[in-house]
C-alpha cells in the first residue's frame, strides 16, 4: 500500500492522525488491504490447484522475486548511491545481464507447464 501511495504521490493511507496524537486505521486503507489479501490468497490457491509440481512454482519464484532481490535492486541502488565510475557501470551491466537471463527462464517454464515444449 505504501508503494502504491508513493507511486501516486499520495499521503500514506495506513493511519489517519487524530488530534490527541493517537492514530486509527483508515477505512479505505483497510478495505484495500483486505481486497489485496483476498486476491493474493485466491491467486495462490489457483496456482496450487493448476500447477502439479512444486518445483515449477519455485523456479518461477526464483526467476522473478529472488532475481529482483539479488540482482536488480542492488544494481539500481549502486547507481543511485555510489559515484558513477567505469567499474560500477560494468558491475551494474553484469547484474542487469544475469537478471535478464534469469527472467528469460519464465517463458520457457510457462511453455513447459502448458505442454508446448518438453523438458530435455
Amino acid at each position: 500500500m505504501q508503494f502504491r501511495d508513493y507511486m501516486n504521490g499520495v499521503e500514506p493511507l495506513l493511519m489517519s492522525p487524530r488530534p490527541e496524537g493517537r492514530s486509527v486505521p483508515n477505512a479505505a486503507a483497510e478495505r484495500y488491504r483486505l481486497v489485496s489479501t483476498l486476491i493474493c490468497l485466491f491467486a495462490s490457491a489457483a496456482i496450487a490447484v493448476v500447477v502439479p509440481s512444486v518445483g515449477t512454482v519455485l523456479s518461477l519464484l526464483g526467476a522473478t522475486v529472488a532475481t529482483a532481490m539479488m540482482m536488480l535492486i542492488p544494481a539500481y541502488c549502486m547507481g543511485v548511491v555510489l559515484p558513477p565510475t567505469a567499474s560500477l557501470k560494468i558491475q551494474q551491466a553484469v547484474l542487469y545481464f544475469f537478471a535478464a537471463v534469469s527472467f528469460l527462464s519464465v517463458p520457457v517454464t510457462l511453455m513447459e507447464l502448458a505442454g508446448a515444449i518438453s523438458k530435455p
